[in-house]
């Protein structure tokens, strides 16, 4: 199969060896913007997993990723007005009896 030399070009494919192409030429890839707006929720139930907190926020937006670990959630948002909206609604709220504290992370 044909390999990069070390130089300005390689084969564009292994069958068109002959055919070399500079590396500036290719395409870039896509690229896929998924890091949102991520919270900081502290003093979180201990009973609660990362499937209670992340329905419970999702009621400001769409959370595209959530993790629990002692106590402390992070919440990470599609769009930062509907993090925003969350550190609004929940801070010094309560969720199961207990006061959370929620920050911008």
């Amino acid at each position: 199969p044909p390999s990069w030399d070390g130089g300005d070009r390689f084969p564009a494919s292994r069958r068109e060896e002959e055919t070399w192409i500079k590396p500036t030429e290719r395409a870039p890839p896509a690229r896929t913007d998924t890091s949102g707006t991520r919270i900081k929720v502290t003093n979180v139930p201990l009973d609660l997993d990362r499937r209670d907190i992340k329905e419970a926020f999702e009621d400001r937006g769409r959370v595209i990723r959530c993790e629990v670990d002692r106590g402390v959630a992070f919440v990470t948002f599609e769009r930062a007005i509907d993090a925003k909206k969350a550190i609004q609604t929940f801070d010094r709220g309560e969720l199961n009896g207990q006061t959370m504290f929620v920050s911008q992370d």
